[in-house]
């Protein structure tokens, strides 16, 4: 009898530590104003806030295990405070996985009213398919899941795109990906991993989104690059121009999806000092990032930051002539910006500052060119007529893509669009005539869409590009700068 009695209280307070520990991670996912983040408590965020649905289901299997074990948790005042809270975590996991699946709308909506895409192309943008809610709501890998999402998608092995450093002794790879049915001169989706430029891999991208651009019919190359503390910025973007084969292949950028990335380093705006008062973010650049102090580097630190490069435009205000005015505008493709609410690694301020700063640059470039605010570029300016366009996720944190939930599946297929739309209406663009929008780019997750790799066309686009890829690249630093 002593036994079971001892047995049944180590129940009840193993049910209250989970009870507690759902609501914790609930709340903490529920949590924006984080003044320095930790990895452990980075996941408590993301993995209920994405996978809500699978935490109930977890709490559900507790429950049925608790009433098939006729054990008596609910006896005693920590049985009964441990069923009320985990009622309440339940609640708020329910909240959670309703808004997961909204989010769509609010995409839809932004989408619709930002972009020139045809309203019927996102009547149903974010309507999952039936093997996308397999894909979502089945406890299978990654892997496996989006194989069921996505069938015909593989990583068709890695490229070795440049060899850099001493005596050119480091092989920079990346990861392709395509699907099976690819068709020949099809546009490359170039992903550089996030990381703050000092951790982070080609093996590791956010696999749903590398996945929906590919079942597009994108080929998408994922790269790697030198990280700090080894080299110094602009190492890595130096690395990054180098692919996929920038040198060999005449390509051109024709876009940027930028995911939840931090646009200056300068930190003017202070959304980072807002957070942390301790000037952590700027010390990790200046330590870690740039190796120099601010202070003593401040053009550097300029130039590295995006927004810089859409802030200064004092050049288009003080006028100009008009083939001078038409080749700034050829430097910024359209950007399809995302960013999380909920991010508590990178302000969500930051890529709002940046796109409204974005647009202020195009409306100082649209005056200098004599257009109307409403008038559309022309073609071979900046991508012709597409448009800028900003996603705000509700309550999305940083790195919500790298998991399959509905939310990251609507901005995946939100991502589609903007690159159908972009291909549709650049496509007949001469090579050549975009190139990459800034010096630089931001420290979290991004991609360039860039044109097809010119051949025949009967070659098969992958063939073209590795052949070009696996030469070393002999271009210096200057000749590889954005």
């Amino acid at each position: 009898m002593a036994l079971t009695l001892a047995r049944d209280d180590a129940a009840r307070w193993a049910y209250l530590a989970f009870a507690l520990t759902m609501l914790r991670a609930v709340q903490r996912a529920r949590t924006k104003d984080v003044a320095k983040e930790n990895l452990l408590s980075f996941f408590a965020a993301l993995l209920p806030a994405e996978l809500a649905h699978k935490f109930l289901a977890l709490n559900a299997g507790v429950v049925i295990w608790l009433r098939r074990s006729r054990t008596p948790v609910l006896a005693g005042w920590v049985g009964a405070v441990a069923g009320c809270v985990q009622c309440v975590a339940v609640l708020r996991l329910s909240e959670m996985w309703r808004d997961n699946v909204s989010a769509k709308r609010a995409i839809r909506a932004a989408m619709a009213a930002q972009s020139d895409i045809e309203p019927s192309k996102l009547r149903r943008l974010g309507d999952l398919s039936a093997r996308n809610w397999l894909s979502v709501l089945l406890p299978l890998p990654q892997t496996t899941a989006l194989a069921l999402s996505f069938p015909g998608v593989a990583n068709i092995g890695s490229v070795v795109y440049a060899h850099v450093g001493s005596n050119s002794a480091t092989r920079l790879k990346m990861d392709v990906y395509r699907h099976r049915d690819i068709q020949p001169g099809a546009p490359i989706f170039l992903y550089i991993h996030g990381g703050a430029w000092v951790m982070g891999d080609r093996k590791n991208p956010p696999r749903p989104l590398i996945h929906q651009v590919a079942a597009l019919g994108w080929l998408v190359c994922v790269i790697d690059y030198r990280l700090s503390p080894k080299v110094a910025f602009p190492s890595h973007l130096i690395d990054s121009k180098r692919a996929p084969g920038f040198e060999h292949v005449d390509t051109s950028v024709r876009g940027c999806v930028d995911t939840y990335g931090v646009h200056d380093f300068t930190d003017r705006h202070g959304v980072f000092f807002y957070k942390d008062k301790s000037y952590s973010f700027v010390r990790f650049i200046e330590l870690v990032v740039m190796q120099k102090k601010l202070k003593d580097a401040a053009r550097a630190f300029d130039q590295a930051s995006p927004v810089s490069w859409v802030q200064h435009g004092q050049e288009l205000q003080n006028g100009g002539d008009a083939p001078a005015l038409a080749a700034a505008v050829r430097v910024v493709p359209p950007f399809l910006v995302s960013h999380g609410t909920y991010d508590t690694l990178v302000p969500f301020q930051d890529s709002l500052l940046f796109f409204e700063s974005l647009q202020k640059f195009r409306e100082r470039q649209q005056r200098a060119l004599g257009l109307s605010s409403s008038a559309a570029a022309p073609d071979g300016l900046a991508g012709g007529s597409v448009q800028d366009v900003f996603l705000e996720i509700p309550d999305a944190h940083h790195a919500f893509n790298y998991l399959v939930s509905p939310r990251a599946l609507a901005f995946g297929e939100a991502v589609c669009a903007f690159l159908d739309n972009l291909q549709a209406k650049t496509k007949h663009l001469p090579l050549g005539t975009l190139v990459p929008a800034t010096r630089t780019a931001p420290l979290s997750g991004a991609a360039v869409a860039v044109a097809a790799p010119r051949g025949g066309e009967s070659e098969d686009p992958l063939t073209t590009f590795s052949s070009s890829a696996e030469m070393p690249s002999r271009a210096g630093p200057t000749a590889s700068r954005l």
